[in-house]
């Protein structure tokens, strides 16, 4: 979604990268790779506003990963969408 690229966009001086996943109709886990700068506050800020862009619908949660790995193509999804069985 475009709101998460523009979103994450001004926060490059925090988040080196990122990666939100749908892990249920209700819940979105939000992978970020921080940099030196990242601190509560921030990550708390960012919760903030992604429920806010949710309607307050959806349960935020946010991961520190050292690394957001690259899918077969060589490239990092941004978003990963709920999988539907």
């Amino acid at each position: 979604m475009r709101f998460f690229e523009v979103f994450f966009q001004y926060l490059d001086k925090y988040v080196r990268q990122f990666q939100v996943v749908q892990t249920t109709p209700e819940e979105l886990v939000v992978r970020v790779v921080p940099t030196e700068r990242m601190n509560e506050s921030v990550s708390e800020h960012i919760q903030e506003e992604i429920l806010n862009y949710a309607e307050r619908s959806m349960t935020v949660k946010m991961v520190r990963v050292e690394e957001i790995a690259m899918e077969a193509t060589g490239k990092r999804r941004l978003m990963v969408p709920l999988r539907r069985p």
